[in-house]
């Protein structure tokens, strides 16, 4: 699990393993602080939803 760290419109950062990552969401528009999972990586491309 992880935590976004801007808001994520749909994409953002979020921080892993006390790590920055840039990240998308499948459309959803997420505020700061939320926590998050990853769903799949794709070609490099991180993709997470909320943690429900």
């Amino acid at each position: 699990m992880g935590r976004a760290l801007s808001a994520l419109r749909p994409s953002g950062t979020a921080m892993f393993h006390d790590q920055p990552y840039e990240v998308h969401t499948n459309g959803e528009f997420l505020d700061p602080d939320t926590t998050i999972i990853i769903t799949r990586i794709n070609h490099h491309k991180v993709i997470v939803k909320p943690v429900s």
